[in-house]
């Protein structure tokens, strides 16, 4: 088998055009290069702006935690210490308002126990509106029970206590109650123009109280 070998000159044109190819190609190579770089650049530099504005972002919103988490540390210890001084001014107020029971009446046995117990419920028979039994005149408003028992209740309160306190009967204060639909004295009817209580805030016990004893 005979293979045939052509020969083929090579020009000074054909040896420039390779040139000009190859630089062409070398041209593309880096400029593709170099582009994918400024791309990762331009990507990497983005990224870090994102990271940056996340950090300050998150900073941002802890110092606005830390600063509402003190406020509300602030408030609520406030709030426990009145609290604590109505605790100890009138033991039976606090606890009721604080159980929202009307029914309970407290004391302190200790310096920092209190003694809570439920207030026993009597039937009675006869109000002495002029705070006068038997020619006494008390501060309180005097009260008879079903069983013959007398107890003695504060002006809008009802709790009665078993000992009221003489006075003289030139200072008796006038009570006023409410009667068939009317408010009425001693002296006949009383104008009274009732008043709407404004709703309470919504408060939510962060520590709530947690009793051991016997239920009431």
């Amino acid at each position: 088998m005979e293979v045939t070998v052509e020969r083929r000159s090579i020009t000074k044109e054909d040896l420039e055009q390779q040139q000009l190819l190859a630089k062409a190609k070398y041209a593309a190579t880096k400029f593709d290069a170099e582009q994918k770089f400024n791309e990762n650049i331009t990507r990497r530099i983005a990224q870090d702006h994102l990271q940056y504005a996340a950090e300050l972002f998150q900073e941002d919103m802890k110092q606005h935690f830390m600063t509402s988490f003190e406020a509300i540390c602030s408030i609520q210890n406030k709030y426990l210490e009145l609290w604590r001084s109505i605790l100890h001014i009138e033991p039976t107020i606090a606890m009721r308002t604080i159980l929202g029971r009307e029914d309970i009446a407290a004391r302190f046995v200790g310096e920092r126990i209190v003694h809570i117990h439920a207030c026993t419920e009597i039937k009675t028979a006869t109000i002495f509106y002029n705070h006068t039994v038997n020619g006494t005149c008390y501060l309180e408003t005097p009260i008879t029970t079903k069983s013959g028992e007398m107890f003695f209740a504060s002006p809008g309160s009802r709790d009665v206590f078993p000992v009221g306190k003489e006075i003289s009967c030139d200072q008796v204060p006038t009570d006023i109650w409410h009667d068939q639909g009317k408010w009425i004295s001693i002296n006949g009817s009383v104008d009274v123009t009732p008043m709407q209580l404004a709703r309470g805030f919504h408060q939510t016990q962060i520590t709530p109280i947690k009793f051991t004893g016997a239920n009431l």
